[in-house]
This record gives structure tokens, C-alpha cells and sequence, in this order.
């Protein structure tokens, strides 16, 4: 590896932590958990889903959304109706107070994105996107990952390679 690979890969790493840390205050100066925005408005979205579509959309376990779903409903931002056709089954909806919070949680986002790009031209941005994309199709051995779809599937890969690698730990 070149040192001008060792450097690209170690600002790519910089800036996914930088990231992480910007999101991660974010939430908090909102008033949210870490892994809650995206639960909100996946129910904004999906109003009347249940914990099990949420859990199968992020590709997590039923339990960890059960948690994550009880915190935001005891916050005010959700609430848990009965299902009228089948009472073991709740639906899930957005409340004007979560609303509220993710309305202003997306545009902190929005700024947030708008921030790493400032000072970049349109056509520095489309040439940055292409590389990232060629990147992207090199580490996963040609595969276009173009939708959310195709992106989720990809999370799906790493999370069983991750259950995989655990069980071999276990199994040892």
C-alpha cells in the first residue's frame, strides 16, 4: 500500500468517526438516543408498522427494537395502538411531539451535510461521488450498490458474517 492509500483510507476512517461523534450530538441536543432518529421516521413513513417491520427493515433483533420502542414511547415521541384485527399486534405511530423532534432532528442533519460539503463545486462533488462509487464496487467485488435495497442486503451480509464469526468464537 502507497502512503497516499494509507492516507485516503485514514481520512475516510477520520470522517466516519467525525461523523459518528457530530450524529451522536445531534441526538442528544434533540433530546434522542443514538439509534432513535432512524426508528422515527422509519414510522413517519410507515405509519401503523410494527416493532417486527422495523426489526426486519434495519435487520436487527425484534428485542433490541422492543427496547428502543418502549424508550420512545415512554418520551412522548411514539405511541402503541391495539391492532383491531388481531389484538396480539400493535401498530406504532409518529406523535406531534416526535414529529416535532424529527422534523428538527433532520434539519440539524441537513445542515450537518451541508457543512462537510461547503466550499466544493458541483462538479468536484459528482467527480468525488464517482470515485466513491468505483471505491465502493471495488471492495465488494464488482456489485453496484445503487438502491436501498441493494444497500440493506449488504448490511444483511454483514451482520450474518458477524453472527458467523460469533458462532466460531462460541464453538471454538
Amino acid at each position: 500500500m502507497t502512503d497516499i492509500q494509507k492516507s485516503i483510507v485514514r481520512e475516510i476512517d477520520t470522517l466516519t468517526l467525525l461523523k459518528k461523534i457530530s450524529v451522536a450530538k445531534m441526538c442528544n441536543d434533540v433530546g434522542l438516543y443514538y439509534g432513535q432518529p432512524p426508528i422515527i421516521e422509519y414510522i413517519l413513513y410507515h405509519d401503523g408498522c410494527t416493532q417486527k417491520n422495523i426489526a426486519e427493515f434495519f435487520n436487527v433483533t425484534p428485542a433490541s427494537i422492543a427496547l428502543s420502542t418502549k424508550r420512545l414511547q415512554k418520551a412522548g415521541y411514539i405511541e402503541k395502538k391495539t391492532d383491531e384485527h388481531n389484538l396480539r399486534c400493535n401498530s406504532l405511530h409518529v406523535t406531534e411531539h416526535g414529529k416535532e423532534v424529527s422534523k428538527k432532528w433532520r434539519e440539524e442533519l441537513d445542515l450537518y451535510t451541508q457543512s462537510i460539503f461547503s466550499g466544493f463545486t458541483q462538479d468536484e462533488l459528482e467527480t468525488f461521488c464517482s470515485f466513491l462509487r468505483r471505491m465502493n464496487e471495488n471492495t465488494s467485488g464488482g456489485k453496484k450498490i445503487n438502491s436501498d435495497k441493494e444497500f440493506f442486503d449488504l448490511l444483511n451480509e454483514a451482520k450474518m458474517t458477524k453472527n458467523n464469526n460469533n458462532a466460531e468464537v462460541e464453538n471454538g
